[in-house]
């Protein structure tokens, strides 16, 4: 392994292990009381499994609703609706949307809950930031958004290139052979 590969190795090894490990800061009493006060306990097989069979089943209803399991429409949908409503792409989308956006809002206030109740991770938007990031980048957190928000936008950009988001297709892909 040349320097420079190990080098990155020891930095990505940091930066799992930062994200393992934040912090709380002395003005987290949100935090803390939703760490210490809200969360459940650590047995938390029934649940999980609990919300397994209810992502199964709702991919198998979706199939014979004729409704994808996908997230990344609702960008084409909002993209199009605002910017570009005669294209021929945008009234497709328009056509055929269904319930994505509210799979969205559930996939923000589930993120929410899950940080809260399940993982107690939640930071209550720390002004904290990663050492790699800090070492790399600076500390400016108007960089640190901006950086953030492109490369969500990128990723999102690019789930829409490919027809959809992994997990739409994945679920899509499975869902014929489960089903039976």
């Amino acid at each position: 392994m040349s320097d420079y590969e190990l080098a990155m190795h020891r930095e990505t090894s940091e930066m799992l292990v930062e994200g393992s490990a934040m912090p709380q800061g002395p003005d987290d009493r949100l935090a803390k009381s939703a760490n210490e006060y809200w969360a459940p306990s650590s047995d938390l097989r029934g649940l999980l499994t609990f919300i397994g069979v209810i992502i199964g089943a709702t991919v198998v209803l979706e199939m014979f609703l004729h409704q994808i399991f996908g997230e990344s429409t609702t960008y084409s949908w909002i993209a199009g609706y605002l910017w570009l409503p005669t294209f021929s792409y945008s009234k497709l989308v328009f056509d055929t949307i269904g319930w994505e956006p509210y799979s969205d809002i559930g996939t923000l206030l589930g993120a929410f809950l899950a940080a809260v109740f399940v993982t107690r991770r939640f930071q209550a938007f720390n002004k904290w930031m990663p050492k790699t990031w800090t070492t790399r980048f600076g500390d400016s957190e108007v960089k640190r958004a901006f950086g953030a928000f492109i490369g969500a936008y990128l990723v999102l950009f690019g789930a829409r290139m490919a027809g959809g988001c992994a997990s739409g297709h994945i679920l899509e892909t499975y869902k014929w052979p489960l089903a039976v």
